[in-house]
């Protein structure tokens, strides 16, 4: 058996590629020099063939020139010797002469002649010596071939060397240009991949191979490179699948675990030894009616990417966590490998749950929301008819809390929210639902009724309940309750019933507040007028449909108008007038008493300079009232400037404003009012005596008037307690005033004995329909302006013709 010689790889492959370069250079070198001595020895030996036939062929006519010139007669042996002399001649070989019928004369050589001259060439010249005579002079080739084949033989030996010096010398150059390079690039791979690190060439040389080698060597320097930042991407990795806090680890096709991160040992408390090799189905399971060994096999037979597959984790203590579970199978891997990574969100279930608690709980009385009610009522849907009819729900709506609110601020009406709450909570039983639907808003849902009079017991229950003060902090305050009741009887939408219990709550606002209404029908008639005026009020935005009536303001001594106090009016297409009251109320619910108060005070402003002559020019003033709603530094910045660039208008406007937008806790209220003031208006409190501690805070702010509510003044001449109370406190207020350097003006005075008791209390001036009801504009302004025509003394009220007017 034979040995295989060992080659190095380097060796091994210049030897082969060497082996092929000859193979290819060679046999062309051999055909291409073959055929360039076949070509050169046939033009070279042609050209000789061509030179003897041309000197023999000479020689022949020549030779018959000089037999042409013998004499006639027995010349025999003259021509055998004329013939012999072409014997001098080396390529001939015989020569022969011939009569005029085809006998042959004579020849040469005599004895000999032309035999055996096969394969010989002839040369034929013509005789004269007879008709017909010719000389026929064979020659040969045989010298000619035979230096040709000498030729060819010498050519062929120098072929030969020149093949043998050609391959010497491309061995040499091959190895020396190609082979060494070669060798050195195959040793660098053989090194780079022994040694696993790669391996440059020092020698370059400078041609075509040191080009490759560059190449080669500036592919090595990104092989290191990338290997470097490759091997720090597996360390950075390697550190990132234990360190990372993610549950990760993978199975082989069996669902037996092969590896896992660090962060599952320490998370599960499981040692590696104790967990690499074990079956999934040791550590995660199912929830219960699902099949574990489907889940399993859906891992492991995965082609592509799975998310989000629930299962439970039990560590080694015993604790169990939800966790979910994505998978990535592994493509390179030979046998059927996943990755797999397991999220847990047992904090996310518990958050998800406490989310839930907290959509449907209201977080500042902890009772459950309106979205809890409405999932309350949305159960209450598969409940029996027969119970349901026997279930109502109350929609209760405290009374005045939002001026316990502006006035002590919102972290007091928090706290009075709480208190109620717990209030209503100790009026019902613990199977009703109590629930808090946004603001001051609650409602009940009351179960097993035995009559529809057990929703009145526990809303009466609830109006006593808040007949007592509520403590917040140092101050006290009592707040009503308005309460709407709606029978499951009457709806079988559960959200439907809390519509009809809002309708019988709106009804108790209507009917005073603090009282109990039950929803009937005749409830959606009223809402719907409602509606109507909330349309109307829009329509008359936008369709200037408002307008001011006027009321004079008078003063008590001389009984001579000294302004005028603008009262908004909402004309109907019908001609009627709506109330005030009504309009205002009803925008305040609506969300429109802003855009209400802006279109008023625009107005104001715009009848103030067109009535200048008779009010500001003769040292009347217009009252308009200002919203809570205006009072932002926006607005009032803006109405600055405009009253700033006309200051004989600001000196003839009153701006009203109540007690509530005094007390706002969100806005500096006494620099926006002292800023008005600066530019000549002046500023009326309105309702005073309404509110809260209205007293002690005058002296806080810039209030050049107070208007003292109607409240105050009807029934002041009576004997009774309240009136004896009213006149005490308006002669108190009144002294306060004076010391304050404040004006007062008593609304709605009806009678002269009224009239004269405010006098005495020192009261300068008043309104009310004893003196004139509010009027249009111009009707107002020729009332006021006929106390300057008519010259009248003071003391007395003008009597005027005026047509019945509305709105009273």
């Amino acid at each position: 058996m034979k040995t295989a010689k060992h080659h190095t790889p380097g060796s091994a492959g210049t030897t082969r590629l060497l082996r092929r370069f000859l193979r290819l250079l060679l046999p062309a070198f051999l055909l291409a020099s073959t055929c360039g001595l076949y070509l050169l020895s046939t033009l070279t030996f042609g050209d000789e063939r061509t030179g003897v036939a041309v000197r023999v062929s000479n020689l022949a006519f020549r030779t018959a020139g000089v037999l042409n010139t013998l004499p006639q007669g027995d010349i025999k042996e003259a021509q055998g010797a004329i013939l012999t002399l072409l014997m001098s001649d080396p390529a001939i070989s015989c020569a022969q002469l011939f009569d005029g019928d085809g006998r042959m004369i004579t020849a040469t050589p005599i004895r000999q002649g032309c035999r055996d001259t096969q394969g010989t060439a002839i040369a034929e010249a013509p005789v004269r010596i007879q008709p017909g005579a010719l000389l026929r002079v064979h020659y040969n080739l045989a010298e000619l071939e035979s230096r040709s084949q000498l030729f060819r033989i010498f050519t062929l030996l120098s072929l030969l060397g020149s093949l043998l010096v050609a391959a010497a010398a491309s061995w040499f150059s091959f190895r020396l240009t190609v082979g060494r390079p070669v060798h050195a690039l195959l040793q660098a791979i053989r090194t780079t991949h022994l040694l696993g690190k790669p391996t440059k060439i020092e020698v370059v040389p400078d041609d075509e191979m040191g080009s490759v080698i560059l190449a080669f060597n500036d592919m090595q320097d990104k092989i290191d490179a990338e290997a470097r930042r490759n091997a720090e991407a597996l360390r950075r990795l390697d550190y990132i699948y234990n360190e990372m806090p993610a549950l990760m680890f993978s199975v082989d096709n069996t669902g037996r675990i092969i590896s896992a991160s660090g962060h599952w040992f320490d998370e599960t408390g499981y040692r590696r030894e104790e967990l690499i090799g074990t079956p999934m189905r040791d550590v995660l399971s199912v929830t219960e009616g699902d099949d574990f060994a489907a889940s399993e096999e859906m891992i492991i037979t995965a082609q592509r990417p799975l998310r989000d597959l629930p299962f439970t984790l039990t560590c080694k203590d015993g604790m169990r966590r939800d966790v979910l579970m994505a998978v990535v199978p592994d493509i390179e891997a030979n046998q059927g490998t996943q990755f797999c990574v397991l999220s847990d969100i047992s904090g996310l279930k518990e958050a998800q749950v406490e989310l839930r608690r907290q959509a449907v709980t209201d977080h500042l009385t902890h009772l459950p929301n309106r979205q809890g009610l409405f999932e309350h009522l949305a159960e209450l849907k598969n409940v029996n008819a027969t119970e349901r009819n026997r279930c109502a729900l109350l929609f209760i709506d405290l009374d005045n809390f939002k001026s316990v609110n502006d006035t002590l601020g919102h972290e007091a009406g928090d706290q009075l929210l709480r208190a109620a709450a717990g209030r209503l909570r100790n009026c019902v039983y613990r199977k009703d639902f109590l629930a808090r639907l946004g603001g001051d808003e609650f409602a009940i849902v009351l179960g097993g009724m035995h009559s529809e009079d057990d929703a009145t017991v526990v809303a009466e229950r609830i109006i006593e309940a808040f007949a007592k003060p509520f403590r917040l902090g140092e101050a006290s305050a009592v707040v009503g309750t308005s309460i709407g009741i709606a029978n499951f009887s009457d709806s079988n939408d559960g959200d439907d019933i809390l519509r009809l219990a809002d309708l019988a709550m709106y009804q108790s606002k209507q009917s005073g507040r603090n009282c109990v209404s039950r929803y009937s029908n005749d409830l959606t008639a009223r809402v719907v007028g409602r509606d109507r005026l909330v349309r109307r009020i829009r329509e008359g935005l936008a369709q200037q449909a408002f307008r001011f009536h006027f009321q004079p303001i008078v003063d008590l001594e001389t009984l001579k108008p000294v302004g005028v106090e603008a009262l908004l009016r909402l004309d109907h297409s019908n001609g009627d007038v709506v109330p005030p009251s009504e309009v205002i109320r009803t925008a305040e619910e609506a969300g429109l008493i802003g855009a209400v108060s802006a279109w008023c005070l625009s107005e104001g402003v715009r009848i103030a300079e067109g009535e200048h002559a008779t009010l500001g020019g003769r040292g009347r003033f217009l009252a308009i009232n200002l919203s809570p709603k205006q009072l932002t530094r926006e607005f009032i910045s803006g109405m600055v400037a405009r009253l700033q660039a006309a200051p004989e208008i600001a000196n003839a406007l009153v701006f009203e404003i109540t007690e509530t937008a005094l007390f706002r806790q969100d806005e500096d209220v006494g620099a926006m009012i002292a800023s008005l003031r600066a530019t000549g208006a002046r500023i009326a409190l309105d309702d005073f005596g309404t509110g809260f501690s209205s007293l002690g805070h005058l002296q806080r702010f810039p209030v050049d008037m107070l208007k003292l509510d109607k409240s105050f003044v009807g029934g002041l001449s009576g004997d009774s307690d309240d009136a004896r109370r009213r006149r005490a406190v308006i002669k108190a207020t009144s002294a306060l005033a004076r010391d304050l350097n404040i004006r007062i003006v008593a609304e709605g005075i009806e009678d002269h004995s009224s009239l004269n008791l405010l006098k005495g209390f020192g009261i300068g001036m008043g309104q009310g329909y004893l003196f004139s009801p509010p009027a249009p504009l111009r009707i107002a302004m020729d009332w006021v302006d006929a106390f300057d025509k008519a010259g009248q003394p003071g003391g007395k009220i003008i009597p005027l013709a005026r047509p019945n007017l509305n709105g009273r």
